[in-house]
């Protein structure tokens, strides 16, 4: 019974060791922070008040809204995007739904250490307070559109699984 037991444990350990694909497929981001931000939380933040003011380049879908949920994305210290680059938020917003895509250009990039890129989702795009996506993944792309750095959540799977098969 213990040689049984102990196999049993070896097998359950080793499907356990690995994750099936890493959160960071290209170099390049740091972390994604999600949040979504309602009319209270946006009168608070005063260094939303101008885009291209402060440390972070923020990008809204809707540019007359700042109601929304908000993707906060940092660089690594040693990644810098060459100007043309662009942003991609991938996300899933409801199971067995293809994942919707939004590509914006990064006008610059974030300043000093701790400017992020935030991507909002707002205006018509823009969820309920309650709504979190399901998956997403988020990508910095070059001038040519080659992926030059890219961060997935935990449950973004495969390309095919998404609806946006290569």
């Amino acid at each position: 019974m213990s040689a049984r037991v102990a196999g049993l444990l070896v097998l359950l350990t080793a499907g356990c060791a690995t994750v099936p694909y890493p959160a960071v497929e290209i170099p390049g981001i740091a972390r994604v922070e999600e949040s979504y931000r309602g009319p209270a939380q946006v009168q608070r933040l005063t260094r939303e008040a101008e885009d291209e003011e402060g440390m972070d380049v923020v990008l809204r879908t809707d540019r007359a809204s700042r109601i929304g949920y908000h993707f906060h994305i940092a660089l690594d210290r040693g990644f810098d995007p060459p100007a043309g680059s662009k942003v991609r938020v991938q996300y899933v917003a409801k199971e067995g739904e293809a994942a919707t895509e939004r590509t914006m250009a990064l006008p610059r990039n974030p300043g000093w250490w701790f400017g992020e890129i935030v991507v909002a989702l707002t205006g018509a795009d823009a969820p309920t307070p309650r709504w979190r996506p399901l998956a997403w993944r988020v990508s910095i792309l070059g001038p040519d559109g080659k992926e030059l750095a890219v961060r997935r959540s935990f449950l973004w799977g495969m390309p095919t699984d998404t609806g946006l098969g290569k």
